[in-house]
């Protein structure tokens, strides 16, 4: 009788383990990237700077799903094209350049995080 008691516990128990792996099979995990979105080449380090944080400020006001193909991040179900946002703390540089012609040239680089669930694959 206790090897029966055993066996039927032990039948419990790894069925439910397999029951809960696919419970588990909806949830979405977390993730963070980071890109640095470059502007065209200006001729001055304000335009380059007004440039970039225009940029950034067209980033803010996409929607998720404008998000989602501005990155290819090729998110599938409605939750996850839903989760695309932009993180706090973009931030914008500029670097001097010299272009072929031997000009002094500004270029934006718009540096930022975004954050964006995906289903977790079992």
């Amino acid at each position: 009788m206790t090897k029966s008691l055993v066996m039927a516990s032990s039948i419990l128990l790894l069925g439910s383990n397999a029951y809960a792996a696919k419970a588990l099979k909806g949830e979405f995990s977390h993730n963070a990237r980071s890109t640095v979105i470059q502007t065209n080449r200006l001729d001055s380090k304000t335009e380059a700077y007004a440039v970039g944080l225009q940029t950034l400020n067209d980033l803010k006001a996409k929607t998720s799903q404008e998000l989602n193909d501005r990155f290819g991040l090729n998110l599938r179900s409605p939750k996850e094209k839903s989760s695309v946002s932009i993180a706090d703390g973009a931030y914008i540089t500029v670097q001097e350049l010299m272009d072929e012609q031997g000009n002094i040239v500004y270029q934006g680089a718009v540096n930022v995080t975004y954050h964006f669930s995906t289903g977790r694959n079992d």
